[in-house]
């Protein structure tokens, strides 16, 4: 398993462009180019941190919140998940 970018990877100004990797994306601001930084290090910290099966839940995922998004739903069940399960627990509790 390895991380979503290379250490070889990086993030430089290319006249005025940001340019990932080689690849020239647009003309970006340096807050641009930081938050993008901060993304590539969050999902690097999150994609070392989980197992297996977990990575192929969220390998699809472009940005450090859609993993944490996945990961959530992963765990948690999706929101018509959460909300069976309470009805289900009070109705026990009832009972």
């Amino acid at each position: 398993m390895g991380t979503l970018v290379s250490k070889t990877q990086r993030i430089s100004n290319f006249k005025g462009y940001l340019k990932i990797g080689g690849v020239v994306i647009g003309n970006w601001t340096d807050n641009d180019k930081k938050k993008v930084q901060y993304d590539l290090k969050a999902r690097n910290i999150l994609i070392s941190t989980i197992c297996l099966n977990e990575y192929q839940s969220v390998s699809h995922c472009k940005a450090a919140k859609a993993i944490l998004d996945a990961l959530e739903t992963l765990h948690e069940g999706t929101e018509d998940v959460k909300q069976s399960k309470s009805i289900f627990l009070m109705m026990l509790h009832q009972h």
